[in-house]
């Protein structure tokens, strides 16, 4: 390889020196690959051997993969990290002792130490040009934030790549002290990074290195802070900060932010407008009336050891979090709504953040604590602290910018080519790279340059291994055997698997993983959730294009989508550069007679939503959907599913789980492909995973499954009817709700003489209607709402395709009900000269429910009569009528419905003394 610069010399005693301590290095770190991934060809790309030198004539075709493409260096311009200036010095002179292992060349290595000094300045007084400013701003310091990110660094993901720094009980001294020497180095960062810069990086990685090697940890501006200084501790101890003297002072921090959002995440995305320092938790900063936003942090002084309880009311959205955990979440545009919540808190400090938007209309924000044996009360403002030390890099040198040297360092910087690894864009231009000769033209020189044993003081110096180097010779000596090797499909993602590291979290194919690589010990759940090793480890890529939708692979690989809350690691975001694994991933795992997706129905879905819920296979007892938490353990959202799993694998999975996830906790209710549940489809297996598989298919929109939303005072119905008379909403504040044993439920509108509502599964819960003064509309606790038409049920008409009345006629009379042995009601209503009892009763049914409405007349009406039904999209559907889709109606003989418009109708003839309608959804 050619490196040029300016200046040469031969090859001095000490270099030579120094390349024998080079020849025993370590080596390049890449993490964990496959026996099939050739190093060579992984170096090849970790090292950016095409960046200099052109690979055309490595690609027959462009279809093919491009596995000796450079993995892109960490950008230079556009607002650069702004590293420490003595840092960067000792960097620029020496990158193998500064960091070993790093994939960095040695460019100065043939110079003179006076050639080398002189290079180093103008180099960096040229890099400290690009930055918009050299002062970083200032990131305090404190033991709490610094305990915060010491947890953090162990707990997201950090030490899968990065050697961990506390043992747990588990690991013995030997292995950790092989996992440490194992890892990915961080190099000196107290002497490299402000606190504020790491915390930048941290947050947004692949925006100064889009390789994607160091993927985002989807980390919150608090996290990333916390992480930054746990890291650069070494600062804090040092007493390196403008002022030596730590402080945590009474009060909090805030953010205050101008402008309309409607959740807090999005205020969150805004550029304060000013901060200052609250000295309670309330509005007393100025702000005005509408669309705005504060963010209040610091700590909590927790006096004693126990149980505290926080309360948060706001009007919109507001959320508490203590120790960087979201314990009281009241997000959204809403009128006045309160939150509280426990928590087992030991004496001494810990993070508090709290959030809270105005989003037009009403102001109102209250937090509140009850400690251990206390009532309820507002924080006190003694217990509020902030402050600590603004920390700087170790060795730091106020920094001024010398214009000849800057002009000087970018000739160095161009005669380096160092722009063929950093492209940089000054206010020049755009500094020009040189290629070199192409990598076919190297087979014969594999042992000359930078491949050298003593690489020549024109040639870069890698950190290479004696291994290393016989890896990379081997792939460049036969560049068309590595291209080769790297065409299939299994290879290519493989070779992608390597180059990500994604074998540190992952196994496939029984090669990788935590468990592994012995760091197990480090993946931990999220609270208390009893899930075994499947709650704490990634789960395994083997067959994972089999798996996953391709939409949902692609998803999860460039945005990190979290499928686990329960799961303490994160999955990274690995941005662009991973686009192609997707597709790679489907193309190897899925079998080519894979079982298209079945054509299902709304009916199926139907189903669907009774197999998962409490009285079918109550996958609910694990399984979370929406906002709503599961009965028990917190596993996968059943939400999210349908637009996740594939039809071919979820048809494998759910008879037999540990087949394909050995050790899960999922059970089986097909063993051996016989239903359990044997009610529903008569325990058609087949006909229960596709019914299962189309309720998925509805995602969020789906019902909710019977058992998710439990009242706090719920009324439950047993061997008979039950009545509840209160405000109910859909019902009207004169309101009768009955819940049927055969779990259907209704409410009469005794207001307005009409059956306004129907619902499935649970009846309700009358937990607002017995605290303080019980106001408020209660909606039903259960699913499947069908509301029917507003207004009066019965009218007049001059012709059958008049308008209906929109109030009910002022003669109209409600009579009471009187119940039969069951306790199911009779309604008693007089409507223009007629009395009419309506009985409704419910008939059992295993998915549908069929509501039977009895009407009884005594009486002859003023004028012809019409009773209207339903009101929507109303098609015919065999001896009945559906309404959207989904209530189906079928009235009795002798009478005959009509369709007028958007309503059904029913014309009662004069001598009509009782009429049937069944109801059915």
């Amino acid at each position: 390889m050619s490196f040029l610069h300016r200046v040469s010399a031969p090859l001095t005693v000490a270099a030579a020196l120094f390349s024998a301590a080079f020849q025993a290095s370590a080596g390049i770190q890449t993490g964990v690959h496959p026996p099939s991934v050739d190093r060579g060809t992984l170096l090849v790309s970790e090292l950016q051997c095409a960046a200099c030198h052109s690979d055309k004539g490595l690609q027959a075709s462009a279809a093919l993969p491009d596995w000796a493409a450079p993995k892109g260096a960490p950008v230079l311009g556009a607002d650069p990290l702004k590293t420490s200036t003595t840092w960067m010095r000792r960097w620029l002179s020496s990158p193998h002792q500064t960091k070993p292992g790093s994939a960095m060349p040695d460019l100065l290595h043939g110079m003179t130490e006076a050639q080398k000094t002189k290079t180093v300045d103008v180099l960096t007084h040229y890099l400290v040009s690009l930055r918009k400013t050299n002062q970083p701003s200032g990131l305090r310091s404190d033991p709490a934030r610094i305990d915060q990110g010491r947890a953090l660094y162990h707990t997201v993901g950090c030490v899968a790549c990065h050697a961990p720094e506390t043992r747990p009980e588990g690991v013995t001294d030997q292995a950790f002290k092989e996992i440490q020497a194992q890892s990915i180095p961080l190099g000196d960062l107290a002497r490299k990074y402000p606190a504020s810069e790491l915390a930048r990086l941290l947050r947004d990685p692949l925006v100064h290195r889009p390789s994607g090697r160091m993927p985002s940890m989807n980390l919150s501006p608090s996290e990333a802070g916390a992480i930054a200084l746990y890291l650069l501790r070494d600062q804090v101890s040092a007493n390196n900060a403008p002022s030596k003297t730590p402080a945590m002072v009474d009060g909090l921090q805030y953010e205050f932010f101008e402008g309309a959002a409607g959740s807090i995440s999005q205020l969150l995305t805004m550029t304060p407008k000013s901060t200052g320092v609250s000295a309670a938790l309330d509005l007393s900063l100025p702000h005005p009336n509408n669309n705005w936003g504060v963010r209040f942090s610091g700590f909590i002084d927790i006096p004693t050891d126990g149980k505290y309880r926080f309360w948060i009311r706001s009007d919109d959205g507001s959320q508490l979090s203590i120790d960087g955990r979201p314990l009281l979440n009241n997000d959204g545009v809403h009128p006045a709504a309160e939150k509280n919540g426990t928590l087992n808190l030991k004496p001494g400090l810990h993070e508090l953040e709290v959030v809270y938007f105005q989003g037009g209309g009403e102001t109102e924000f209250q937090v509140q604590w009850a400690p251990p044996g206390e009532k309820r009360g507002p924080i006190p403002g003694d217990r509020l602290k902030h402050g600590g030390q603004v920390v700087r890099p170790l060795d730091w040198e106020e920094f001024s910018l010398d214009t000849a040297k800057v002009a000087a360092g970018r000739e160095q910087f161009a005669a380096l080519n160092c722009a063929a690894c950093h492209a940089v864009t000054d206010a020049t231009g755009l500094v020009q790279a040189r290629k070199s000769k192409p990598m076919v033209q190297l087979a014969l020189r594999t042992q000359e340059g930078c491949l050298s044993d003593i690489p020549p003081a024109k040639a870069p110096r890698f950190d290479l291994s004696t291994a290393d180097r016989m890896s990379l010779r081997k792939t460049l000596r036969n560049p068309a055997e590595a291209q080769k090797l790297a065409i299939g499909a299994s290879a290519q993602v493989d070779l992608t698997l390597s180059q990500f590291n994604c074998l540190a979290c992952h196994s496939r194919n029984e090669v990788g993983g935590p468990t592994a690589s012995g760091r197990s010990e480090w993946f931990t759940v999220i609270g208390e959730a009893d899930l075994g090793d499947e709650g704490r480890i990634p789960p395994h890529l083997t067959g994972v294009g089999s798996k996953l939708k391709a939409a949902a692979l692609e998803q999860i690989l460039t945005q990190g989508t979290k499928a686990r809350p329960y799961m303490a690691t994160r999955m990274p975001v690995f941005g662009p550069k991973v686009h192609t694994l997707a597709a790679q991933l489907k193309r190897l795992d899925t079998p080519a007679t894979a079982t298209p997706a079945p054509v299902t129905t709304s009916q199926d879905a139907k189903i669907g939503w009774k197999l998962v819920g409490r009285d079918g296979l109550g996958c609910v007892a694990c399984h979370t959907f929406t906002t709503h938490g599961s009965m028990g353990i917190p596993a996968l959202a059943i939400d999210k599913m349908g637009e996740r799993l594939e039809w071919e694998w979820l048809q494998r999975y759910l008879p037999n789980p540990a087949a394909l996830r050995p050790g899960t906790r999922m059970p089986t209710f097909w063993p051996e492909g016989k239903a359990v549940n044997t009610k529903i489809l008569n325990g058609d297996t087949t006909g229960q995973l596709q019914a299962i598989y189309a309720y998925l298919a509805d995602g969020a929109k789906a019902e909710i499954p019977a058992g998710l939303i439990r009242g706090k005072k719920e009324i439950v119905v047993d061997d008979e009817a039950v009545i509840y008379r209160n405000f109910i909403e859909g019902g009207g504040a004169r309101a009768i709700g009955v819940g049927y044993p055969e779990r259907a439920n209704l409410a009469f509108d005794a207001q307005n003489l009409r059956m306004a509502l129907l619902w499935q599964g649970p009846f309700i819960d009358m937990a607002r209607h017995s605290t303080d003064r019980g106001t408020g509309y209660e909606p039903p606790l259960g699913d499947h709402r069908i509301r029917l038409p507003e207004g009066a049920a019965f009218a007049t008409l001059s012709s059958p395709t008049a308008p209906w009345p929109t109030a009910i006629d002022t003669s109209s009379q409600f009579l009471g009900y009187r119940l039969d042995a069951r306790q199911q009601p009779t309604f008693r209503y007089r409507v223009l000269g007629l009395t009419i009892e309506e009985t409704p009763l419910a008939k059992p049914g295993s998915v549908d429910m069929t509501l039977v409405r009895t009407f009884r007349f005594q009486g002859a009406p003023t004028q012809p009569l019409w009773l209207r039904l339903a009101k929507g999209v109303i098609q015919p559907a065999g001896n009945g009528f559906k309404v959207d889709g989904g209530l189906l109606i079928q009235v009795g003989p002798g009478a005959k419905a009509t369709v007028v418009g958007d309503e059904l109708r029913v014309a009662l003839e004069p001598n009509t003394s009782e009429l049937r309608v069944e109801m059915t959804w």
